[in-house]
């Protein structure tokens, strides 16, 4: 169930913003609680991090593509194959395919959890949490950036029991999302929400999606085939109508078409982030570091990319070159972008400085009524001018005081406090 608060909080600006190629903000719905079966969650939601270094979905579709790439992975033929199986895309595939609604078996995606902090140097021991330890650092990282711990909470279904949120309306919280997205949380902030990825993914839908299919050309393929499926009943009669619904539940093309979505969104993400440089704590852009491509490209996994039918490296086609310079031109563009609030900030101190000057002009032109006022006025105008800039100063430090700062998100520092 997708979040109307999305629409009805940022406005069709940021929302058409944050729905880049298929969707970059993408609140699910399930049935179901906390009960620890692997994959099972009331709802879910995910949102592309600011940060192309912090990214999971870019880096999900990162490792898509060498899977399907390099690898030589054939890609699930949805329409065939049991959508419980294909819809978990495991890392370790178990010696029997368990075909049954638990997906993915516990000992195996621990198994992949154990494996990735290997790799990434992370000391385990044993009865260490595995795939819980995100949990607890995702809590404390949202708390500690000064984000309301009922909003947290109600994120992690731990609020207080409520009916209409259970059943109705179930979210989870714009404001933790943006939070966990390194984007600034403040409802105030809420109509400049964007970042330079999500700017290129939406100006730039075409040209992405095609470097994705030539990377993946049975990708475009599957979503023919599931988009010819029948879904309308042949007519309106009662008979139809129920026979229809039992076919579409039988198909699975609800399924079928959020998978597709969410493989392609992914690798679409991580294209982009490949010409992304990191961020700053803050989430301003460090302009003096290299793109994760540039730091990364002769690695393995990003070298090993390469387009099936041409055997060309995915990451030197013109597409990507393409992509690469939007991605440049639109990071550069964050050096002076000019928020709304500080729009608003720049107006109200015009406000109060437009009194100051009418003063001014009124002044001296009395004072060069006269000869003797002709003299006065030069020190009649330094007396007002440094009146205007005292003014001026103050109205400025004050609105610097609300703002914080003109160019950065104001809620993140490397302790994560609120600066």
């Amino acid at each position: 169930m997708f979040d109307r608060r999305l629409s009805a909080t940022f406005g069709p600006e940021t929302t058409a913003s944050l729905h880049t190629e298929p969707e970059s903000v993408r609140p699910y719905n399930d049935s179901g609680d906390k009960t620890h079966i692997v994959g099972d969650a009331s709802h879910a939601g995910i949102l592309p991090s600011r940060n192309a270094l912090l990214s999971p979905s870019a880096f999900g579709g990162l490792s898509l593509l060498y899977r399907f790439c390099h690898q030589k992975e054939p890609f699930p033929d949805v329409c065939k194959d049991n959508w419980l199986e294909y819809k978990s895309m495991p890392l370790i595939k178990p010696e029997r395919q368990a075909r049954s609604e638990s997906k993915a078996d516990a000992k195996v995606q621990n198994a992949c959890f154990n494996a990735l902090y290997a790799a990434a140097g992370v000391e385990m021991f044993a009865n260490d949490a595995v795939t819980h330890a995100g949990r607890h650092a995702c809590q404390q990282e949202a708390k500690d950036s000064g984000l309301d711990g009922r909003l947290v909470d109600e994120a992690l279904g731990y609020q207080i029991k409520d009916v209409q949120k259970d059943h109705y309306t179930p979210h989870v919280p714009i404001e933790f999302q943006l939070q966990r997205g390194y984007y600034s949380f403040r409802e105030e902030d809420f109509p400049d929400v964007d970042s330079a990825q999500l700017r290129v993914l939406r100006e730039h839908a075409d040209v992405i999606r095609e470097l994705c299919n030539l990377a993946v050309p049975d990708l475009p393929k599957r979503e023919e085939e599931v988009a010819a499926i029948k879904t309308q009943a042949a007519s309106s009669k009662r008979k139809d109508v129920m026979a229809q619904k039992l076919l579409n539940s039988a198909s699975h093309k609800r399924e079928h078409e959020n998978f597709l979505a969410l493989v392609r969104s992914w690798m679409l993400e991580a294209i982009v982030a490949a010409a992304c440089r990191q961020r700053n704590f803050d989430g301003t852009i460090d302009y003096d570091q290299a793109t994760l491509l540039e730091h990364h490209g002769s690695q393995p996994i990003y070298s090993a990319i390469r387009i099936p039918l041409t055997d060309q490296w995915l990451f030197s086609h013109p597409l990507f070159l393409q992509i690469a310079s939007a991605v440049r031109h639109a990071e550069d563009a964050e050096r002076t972008q000019i928020r709304t609030r500080d729009a608003d900030t720049a107006r109200a101190t015009a406000s109060v400085i437009a009194p100051q000057l009418e003063r001014i002009e009124h002044h001296i032109g009395q004072a060069f009524t006269s000869v003797n006022g002709i003299r006065m006025a030069g020190c009649l105008l330094i007396y007002m001018c440094v009146d205007l800039i005292r003014t001026t100063r103050l109205h400025l430090v004050a609105g610097a005081l609300q703002d914080e700062k003109l160019f950065a998100p104001r809620n993140q520092t490397p302790g994560g406090a609120v600066v």
